[in-house]
């Protein structure tokens, strides 16, 4: 059995590079696409005092949130390693300004463990990016793609029914992967694992 993690990432802007608040992630079988494990933790970001509201609306996290249940980066990295046990990590992320669309979330990963200090983490682990392949998938199936597909809305865009939560919560957004994934295997065509 093949086994790959996907993931996801929600970040605050503030000074200095993208800040992580969350981060989600499944671990599953590569060719059932049967989950055994998920993680979902809360950070606290160091750099932005208060959250700002736009985020609030976005993600439906608020301080209290971050205060009661949220840990620092360093342990949160250190809770996904463990739970990554050095599989293949896929996230869904499209080209950001100064980011690498073929590491997609991992990117965000690199530009926290850099603020921290602690970049060679980075090397521990192998990230992939999904967008590529579903934006090929699109194509091929005649989805007409307007430029703005999140992870979190690829179940809304295939039509499909959608997990429990609401987009830009990671595990929501996870989920939402999961299912376009399972549309198109379904479909016939091969994973990009």
């Amino acid at each position: 059995m093949k086994t790959v993690i996907l993931f996801d990432t929600e970040f605050v802007m503030g000074p200095g590079p993208r800040e992580l608040v969350r981060l989600g992630a499944l671990k599953l079988d590569a060719e059932t696409l049967a989950v055994s494990n998920t993680l979902d933790v809360l950070v606290k970001p160091e750099r932005v005092s208060e959250l700002p509201v736009s985020f609030i609306r976005l993600t439906g996290l608020t301080d209290q949130d971050l205060a009661a249940k949220g840990v620092s980066f360093s342990e949160a990295w250190t809770r996904f390693v463990a739970f990554v046990e050095g599989f293949p990590c896929y996230s869904h992320s499209q080209a950001q300004a100064g980011t690498s669309v073929l590491l997609g979330d991992g990117a965000v990963l690199r530009e926290n463990l850099m603020a921290h200090g602690m970049g060679a983490e980075f090397v521990k682990l192998e990230f992939h990016n999904l967008f590529p392949w579903f934006l090929n998938m699109y194509k091929k199936y005649g989805y007409i793609y307007s430029g703005n597909v999140s992870s979190g809305a690829i179940t809304t865009f295939l039509g499909l029914p959608m997990p429990s939560g609401h987009e830009h919560q990671s595990l929501f957004d996870v989920y939402s992967i999961l299912a376009g994934l399972r549309f198109f295997k379904e479909k016939g065509e091969t994973l990009p694992f």
